[in-house]
């Protein structure tokens, strides 16, 4: 096989300083996002919490923590995926590191593969409760 000089090979990207500028921008923007969402889930901690003692005092029921528990665990992973996204391509900028850039768009893959499949999902369940709240209807007032 033949040796390619990287700018012949297919599989090789340049990136200008214009591309390199975006994605410095990016990076800080989803840091930002990152941090605002860990800030959030301390908050939706420090609520559960609060319920929890609350509901524990007054021999209630800790089912109505349940949305924020739900809600908190699914909004950990693209937090995850934005800080992991920022720290990486940081690393990847800083030192021109290829290895951290391919990190670094994996983490943000994940988080759009997450986005996408949790919007299919958020689709489908309201599908679902238009359907059901239709035949309820029909049910309760067939005319």
């Amino acid at each position: 096989m033949e040796n390619l000089s990287p700018q012949e090979d297919p599989n090789f990207i340049t990136f200008d300083s214009l591309c390199i500028q975006h994605l410095k921008s990016t990076r800080k923007w989803t840091k930002f996002l990152s941090v605002i969402g860990i800030i959030f889930l301390v908050f939706m901690a420090i609520i559960a919490g609060l319920f929890s003692v609350q509901y524990f005092n007054n021999n209630g029921s800790l089912l109505h923590m349940l949305p924020i528990v739900v809600l908190a665990l699914i909004y950990i992973f693209p937090i995850h995926c934005l800080w992991q996204f920022s720290a990486y391509s940081k690393i990847a900028l800083e030192y021109k590191d290829t290895g951290s850039l391919e990190k670094s768009m994996k983490f943000l893959k994940h988080f759009y593969a997450f986005m996408g499949i949790l919007l299919i999902g958020t689709i489908i369940l309201y599908l679902i409760a238009g359907i059901g709240m239709f035949t309820a209807g029909r049910m309760l007032n067939p005319f």
